[in-house]
């Protein structure tokens, strides 16, 4: 496992530009598991046709014939994890590859020099929809590939910034690293003696 190192002001911007909600809206809701915290995206055609290769917690070797649409956030599983399941409520350590599905080009990685996991809590409202929903299910170990459309991306507005335009759909690639209790926002730091 890499050790993590600190982001830089770069990163953590871009960070916040990948995550940020920018007031859009979801699509269509995923297909139920048996656990009732546990809501999984189904895969489909969009998704199963990413090819994804390369070692876990390792920069994936990604390949797919732009552009790759689709309607619904889809997500198919690449590795399957053995640890603690992520489900809604709980936060997730994620390393992730962001592509443009329309133009196949690399957006950002947490794996490039100097990333690290991103903490993320799995609620739709905290985070983008199709991050979450890639998330949503997987277990400690697990890689995923999700097809996000705008509608649980960057909605009309797109992310200039990223280079994500108003129609842009995007392809996750996530590492799913670690899984535990969400922190309690209630809770007050206790000061360093």
């Amino acid at each position: 496992m890499r050790t993590p190192a600190v982001l830089t002001a770069a990163t953590a911007a871009a960070l916040a530009l990948v995550l940020a909600l920018a007031g859009c809206t979801g699509t269509a809701g995923p297909t139920p598991s048996a656990s009732p915290d546990c809501m999984f995206t189904a895969p489909g055609t969009a998704s199963d046709s990413v090819s994804v290769s390369g070692d876990f917690d390792k920069a994936p070797t990604t390949t797919f014939i732009p552009p790759v649409t689709s309607d619904i956030t889809e997500r198919s599983v690449v590795i399957s994890g053995t640890g603690t399941v992520a489900t809604s409520g709980s936060q997730a350590s994620v390393d992730f590859t962001l592509y443009n599905a329309n133009t196949g080009a690399q957006l950002f990685s947490t794996l490039d020099a100097g990333g690290q996991p991103l903490p993320i809590i799995v609620d739709e409202s905290q985070f983008l929809p199709g991050l979450v929903k890639a998330v949503a299910c997987a277990a400690v170990g697990s890689r995923v590939v999700a097809v996000v459309p705008p509608g649980d991306a960057y909605g009309s507005e797109g992310n200039p910034a990223l280079g994500v335009a108003p129609a842009d759909v995007l392809v996750f690639v996530v590492d799913v690293t670690e899984v535990g209790p969400a922190p309690d926002p209630s809770a007050t730091p206790t000061p360093a003696e």
